[in-house]
This record gives C-alpha cells, sequence and structure tokens, in this order.
C-alpha cells in the first residue's frame, strides 16, 4: 500500500500509522503531481495492483450564481486530479488490476440547485470516462452511501 495527499503533515502521521508505506505529495491543481504520484509510488513498490482515489469538493447553490474561481476549483478537484491519476495508472496498472473513485452521496444523487448537479450533469466522475473508454478496466460495483451497500456499476 501507498499513501499520497495534498498535506505534507497529514501524510506523514498517516505514514506512522502505516510504517513502510511509501508516500507521495500531489496538488489538485497540478496534474503533473497526480501523475508523479503514480509513478514514483508504482516504483516504490514494484508495480501497482490498484489505484484508489478518494478525494473531492462540493459547492452548494445553482451554478450560474458561482463565479469561475469556484467552477474552476470544482473542476480541477474532482474531475481532472482523479483523471490524471487514473491516465497515469492505465499505463502501469498489470492485468486484473482495479482503479476505484470513492465519492460522496451527492455523486450519485445531486441536491437540486447544486453546483455538483449543474456542472457534471452526465457521468458523475472521470472513472466511468476511464471505464467507457474499454481500456484496461471495467466497472464492476460501487459503492453508494445513500443506501449503505455496493451496487452494480451501471
Amino acid at each position: 500500500m501507498a499513501l499520497a495527499g495534498r498535506d505534507r503533515s497529514r501524510l506523514d502521521h498517516a505514514a506512522q500509522v502505516h510504517p513502510g508505506a511509501p508516500t507521495a505529495c500531489f496538488d489538485a491543481y497540478a496534474p503533473e503531481s497526480c501523475v508523479r504520484a503514480v509513478r514514483e509510488t508504482s516504483a516504490a513498490l514494484g508495480g501497482l495492483d490498484a489505484v484508489v482515489v478518494a478525494f473531492g469538493s462540493v459547492a452548494f447553490g445553482a451554478a450560474q450564481e458561482i463565479g469561475d474561481d469556484v467552477a474552476e476549483h470544482l473542476m480541477a478537484v474532482n474531475y481532472l486530479a482523479p483523471a490524471a491519476f487514473f491516465r497515469a495508472a492505465l499505463g502501469i496498472l498489470r492485468p486484473g488490476a482495479a482503479i476505484a473513485a470513492v465519492t460522496g452521496v451527492v455523486v450519485d444523487r445531486p441536491e437540486p440547485r447544486t453546483h455538483h448537479d449543474d456542472l457534471f450533469g452526465g457521468p458523475r466522475h472521470p472513472v466511468h470516462a476511464t471505464c467507457s473508454t474499454g481500456r484496461a478496466v471495467t466497472p464492476v460495483a460501487r459503492w453508494t452511501s445513500a443506501e449503505n451497500s455496493w451496487r452494480t456499476a451501471e
């Protein structure tokens, strides 16, 4: 197991709980740092069997009421950064490997008049786009926090 995160002190603390786990810092606003995190942890572990992305951001209100700075933040953190992890992983993962995205309930059931609903209509996460390419991975199941259970991927 490897650990990646944006906050070096929190990452160092997590590494103390998981001794020997390689760590890598990344910044969601710098997709190249996401790619670097995948490559560094893969090199440290001698390959990867899975990549799990478990971060994101949500904003509430109507999309037309937000500024470009909020829209940019949502796209960078919720789409571009995870997509960079997955693109990097597809070139490294072994056959039978997996990618996964842990998301909040707003991904499956966006609240009315939320930025998330207005900005992310259609496929809700880059894992869907990655899986729909038919390359390397196929969605099998998703955890849905609203139902507190696994659901077969659509």
